[in-house]
């Protein structure tokens, strides 16, 4: 991986993470607390116990250079073994609550044929995974006081994901978790170059809505809940919040719709009454839409959306859109051309000088 000092893309050096954590690989979705602690979820291999789920904490490093991280400065406090010892799931991100850190483990699994601790490496990645069907999604819960995981284990019917949208919990009865859902894990291969030149139609996913019950007196049990769709039929991806809601109730998320095969539309959804907002440019694709929130402001959509908009036919042509996040009326249209063709990006950050902690 690499490793960045300060925001200069000069100063990156690699690093190897085996040498300094615990683990093989780690999520791309690290979680940033308000207080600048970072979690990241990672994977280790041990020759005799298999294969398991390492959570990881990262705490302020730095005091001179505010919200400053080291991979050095991370802690173990939680281990949760794979269900199959030779095989872990794959996953892209997870939830963070108030109180807990929320791991999905998936039925789409990287066989590690060997039994070495190298699945996938004598290949690619994606000719060393496998979905099973007729296996469940099972969900685990750690509290972040103490590194303890709940006796239980939650578990509903399969579904495959890459982004959790936010977790939360209601009340201290429940732990609401909100994802971008596929029905399967068809999207992995269907998105290879081979599969986009045949046809224009890739799998689709709706986001979901899935309630883990609290109770004092669970022990060692295991819980089957539903996933609720939470919002009427609407396909979308790469969800994102006003952070400042991460691990709290929230009323919105954005993300982006598709009509064909690249994304071509930027939605609000209200997860209260189901009402969805759509803001699009004919013959023009748009990518992640990034919230920044207006300061000390107080509504939660008090803020604007920065996204690029790429166009159809010209290629060298890309903009940068900022939206007004309330109302989506469009607040100003900056223009570039480039010397060449402008691929389309996955995600970002907004990030200013003033920050305490960069977060999303």
């Amino acid at each position: 991986m690499s490793k960045y000092e300060g925001l200069s893309p000069s100063s990156s050096t690699q690093v190897d993470l085996e040498e300094i954590l615990p683990i093989k690989v780690a999520s791309a979705h690290p979680q940033i607390d308000e207080d600048g602690t970072v979690w990241n979820i990672g994977t280790n291999f041990d020759a005799k116990k298999g294969y398991s789920y390492v959570i990881l904490k990262f705490d302020k490093s730095n005091p001179e250079w505010s919200g400053t991280m080291t991979l050095e400065n991370g802690k173990v406090l939680a281990e949760i073994p794979a269900r199959h010892k030779h095989a872990p799931s794959y996953f892209h991100s997870f939830g963070v609550t108030r109180d807990f850190i929320v791991f999905i483990e998936q039925p789409l699994f990287v066989q590690d044929e060997n039994r070495n601790g190298c699945g996938g490496e004598s290949g690619s990645l994606h000719n060393s995974l496998k979905w099973r069907k007729t296996e469940m999604v099972y969900f685990y819960l750690m509290l972040k006081s103490t590194g303890e995981i709940l006796p239980v284990v939650y578990s509903s019917e399969p579904f495959f994901f890459f982004h959790v949208i936010n977790a939360f919990q209601p009340d201290e009865k429940y732990v609401f978790l909100d994802i971008v859902a596929y029905k399967d894990a068809d999207i992995i291969s269907d998105l290879k170059f081979s599969h986009i030149e045949r046809t224009d139609h890739v799998p689709t996913a709706t986001p979901i809505r899935v309630k883990l019950p609290l109770h004092a007196s669970m022990s060692n049990c295991k819980i089957v809940v539903r996933k609720e769709l939470l919002v009427p039929e609407t396909t979308l991806e790469f969800p994102r919040i006003n952070y400042k809601y991460m691990g709290r109730p929230n009323k919105y998320f954005y993300a982006l719709g598709n009509e064909y095969l690249h994304p071509n539309r930027i939605l609000k959804v209200d997860t209260t009454c189901g009402d969805i907002t759509s803001w699009k440019d004919p013959g023009h694709f748009v990518s992640e839409p990034v919230f920044v929130a207006r300061p000390n402001s107080t509504n939660e959509d008090d803020g604007v959306l920065l996204f690029t908009l790429l166009s159809a036919s010209a290629l060298c042509t890309v903009q940068l859109v900022i939206l007004d996040a309330s109302d989506f009326a469009e607040v100003a249209r900056i223009s570039f051309r480039a010397s060449g063709t402008v691929p389309e990006g996955f995600h970002g950050i907004f990030v200013q000088d003033s920050d305490e902690h960069h977060r999303y």
